[in-house]
């Protein structure tokens, strides 16, 4: 009876860096072979046949190139294992004009982790990055409980402290979008239903519905 494999499909970047380095240790090993062919051409002084000489021009310009490959090998083998740690993720804050109050995304380096979704909310709950112009969409003391998604819909779950938001209508409307659009960014969520320490609620803060699950707001994001 055969016995299906457990190992775990490789992620795309260990698949390029196995690739990169296979090929880093071919064009190591043909320069090797390149040096040795060069070193049994004619020693200086000594007269060269016309073919040495082609021969000799061919495996020097073939040496450059493998050279050159190596290297550029290696700078994409630096690239991959730098980027293998760390995923960009766009968090949503507020951005005040002169009349009105909108979202404006900030991209933000972190570490790579198995709840990508949950990072996320916490970061958005940090605040936008220190000397930024945005302002905050969440309470600091916020907690995330847990994020779990099915059938395409997000249920992040918050702790009670989510729902002490110090705004009107427009301000609740973007903290909720904050939310919905910061989650969304990630292909497996569509839609977004929040919850309040496992429960539905019906507003955060009196004014927005949240009882159903919620798609993405881009009509509040500006650039």
């Amino acid at each position: 009876m055969n016995r299906r494999s457990t190992r775990p499909a490789g992620r795309p970047w260990d698949r390029a860096w196995v690739r990169s380095l296979a090929w880093a240790a071919v064009a190591v090993t043909l320069l090797g072979c390149l040096g040795a062919t060069i070193s049994g051409c004619p020693r200086p002084g000594a007269e060269a046949t016309p073919q040495q000489r082609s021969e000799l021009k061919r495996v020097t310009q073939e040496r450059d190139r493998l050279r050159e490959e190596v290297a550029s090998l290696r700078r994409e083998l630096e690239d991959l294992r730098s980027a293998a740690g760390e995923a960009t993720i766009a968090l949503y804050f507020v951005k005040s004009t002169s009349n009105e109050l909108y979202l404006t995304p900030e991209l933000r380096r972190v570490r790579r982790q198995p709840d990508m979704l949950s990072a996320a909310l916490k970061e958005l709950i940090k605040g936008p990055s220190q000397g930024s112009d945005l302002g905050p969409v969440l309470p600091k003391n916020t907690v995330v409980r847990s994020v779990k998604v099915e059938n395409g819909i997000a249920y992040p779950d918050f702790s009670q402290e989510v729902t002490r938001l110090n705004v009107g209508s427009r301000g609740e409307a973007l903290s909720v979008a904050a939310i919905t659009n910061t989650l969304t960014k990630f292909p497996e969520v569509e839609r977004v239903k929040i919850l309040v320490e496992g429960k539905t609620v019906e507003t955060l803060a009196g004014h927005v519905d949240v009882t159903q699950p919620l798609a993405r707001n881009d009509t509040v994001v500006v650039l």
